[in-house]
């Protein structure tokens, strides 16, 4: 499970030159890692016996260029261990407690190198995440430079890696393309997050976007909302992988710069996109709609921060939301506070009007659906009165309808009538079971509603 990166370059923060805190806790003052301080192997006296050296990769492989450094020095670099949990962001000593993420390598003639090493797993100091990154420090004047040179690293995901994320729901998984690109297509379970409609932003603007985003679609990743429901992870450091098209689109890459420079430092990302999703589809004979999609998605009218509210359907009851303040209105009356997964109502009694709000949405609802169902039902007798008269209709059927019609008292003997009407005797004048219909030319109900003028036909009755 091998992949390779990057984006990177140089986070000026974190070359301050001043040394750790948690340097000090262990013991190491000084601004170079503990192993090349403690290991006499890394010593400058031992620089004869130098030869490349390069982590065993066990995670993502990261392959970073260096450059425009003095050409035929040693390099030495280093990183903190590959994570092992992506909910969990642990404190420097434990992120580097193995030690084994480093490498040596000598620069060519042109002061360049390519070095090789794990994922880094990023950590939090002083309540502060810093993202992943690698530091990394040259030979100077027979010694080790304290000026330490660190990079920021962006680890890269395979499609089996991705695969994996994408099944666990471990991760948040966004797509950096516009709306329209989106609905086209996306990798199910995966929701748009245009980083175009980020870029003019403030970056306070733009972090309470990114953050009331997330929390809309924190619903469907479970286990991570539980983590954020319990404080055991912060918003900021929920786990996050960006993609876009292809390996040759940028949009993932500079969404994902635009997350870690909004705070969100615990993030990923998946070059391949959609090609090479949609090409793996094929090849597994499956197609993406096999998966259950649940997209949230994120515009310009709905999340604009520079409006003070927006609309709360909440239980399907519309209410005003102050941004800001996280106060809920209805028509204009505040009725509660807005936590992000409830309302902490401001009376009893504006609770109970929301439980009559609902009820008389759901009665509506039903309304509907009975309205509905009658008028499918008239339509549908209407459809099989309309159906019979253009069948065959035997004789006993028309003289049960034609009796109906004219109401007639099946007590009253029937001795004649009109052949040319209905044919046939009765033999027995209290039988009218064995009258028959000879008329072709029968009328439906419905027919004989809409054309009746009015009595015009010859009957003979005697007693």
């Amino acid at each position: 499970m091998v992949g390779t990166c990057l984006t990177c370059k140089v986070h000026e923060k974190m070359n301050k030159g001043d040394i750790p805190k948690w340097y000090k806790e262990i013991g190491n003052d000084s601004l170079l890692p503990p192993i090349l301080n403690r290991n006499k192997d890394y010593s400058m006296e031992n620089k004869s016996k130098f030869k490349k050296e390069t982590p065993k990769i066990t995670d993502i492989s990261v392959s970073v260029n260096i450059d425009k450094e003095e050409s035929g020095k040693w390099l030495f670099y280093w990183a903190s261990d590959p994570q092992e949990s992506y909910t969990l962001i642990n404190d420097p000593k434990t992120a580097y407690n193995n030690e084994d993420n480093h490498g040596l390598i000598k620069l060519n003639k042109d002061g360049e190198a390519n070095i090789e090493l794990n994922c880094p797993q990023p950590y939090k100091v002083d309540k502060i995440t810093y993202p992943r990154h690698v530091h990394y420090t040259l030979e100077k004047d027979g010694e080790w430079d304290e000026k330490i040179r660190t990079y920021i690293i962006t680890c890269e995901l395979n499609l089996k890696q991705f695969d994996e994320i994408l099944d666990n729901k471990s991760h948040i998984i966004l797509n950096a393309l516009d709306e329209k690109s989106f609905e086209e297509y996306h990798i199910p379970d995966t929701h748009n997050l245009n980083q175009k409609s980020l870029n003019e932003l403030t970056k306070s603007k733009k972090t309470l976007k990114i953050k009331k985003f997330i929390k809309s679609i924190l619903k469907n990743y479970p286990e991570l909302e539980k983590l954020v429901d319990q404080k055991k992870l912060n918003i900021l450091d929920i786990p996050i992988v960006t993609y876009c098209e292809k390996k040759e689109c940028d949009a993932s890459s500079k969404l994902l710069e635009q997350l870690i420079d909004s705070g969100f430092t615990n993030v990923l990302e998946y070059p391949g996109g959609n090609v090479e999703y949609k090409n793996k589809s094929k090849k597994d004979d499956k197609e993406p709609d096999d998966k259950e999609e649940k997209t949230v998605k994120i515009t310009d009218d709905i999340y604009d921060i520079n409006k003070d509210n927006e609309t709360l359907v909440y239980e399907g009851i519309k209410y005003k939301h102050n941004i800001l303040k996280e106060e809920l209105y209805y028509q204009d009356n505040l009725i509660g506070i807005w936590n992000g997964q409830d309302i902490e109502w401001k009376t009893e009694g504006d609770k109970m009007k929301h439980v009559v709000r609902v009820n008389e949405k759901l009665n509506e609802k039903k309304e509907d659906k009975e309205d509905k169902e009658d008028k499918e039902s008239s339509d549908e007798e209407e459809e099989s009165s309309d159906e019979e008269e253009g069948k065959p209709i035997k004789q006993n059927d028309k003289l049960d309808e034609l009796k109906r019609i004219l109401n007639l008292n099946t007590n009253k003997s029937i001795k004649s009538i009109d052949e040319k009407t209905l044919g046939g005797k009765s033999k027995n004048k209290n039988e009218t079971s064995n009258v028959s219909v000879k008329d072709k030319s029968y009328i439906s109900k419905k027919r004989f509603d809409e054309e009746f003028k009015g009595w015009g036909w010859r009957f003979s009755f005697y007693q």
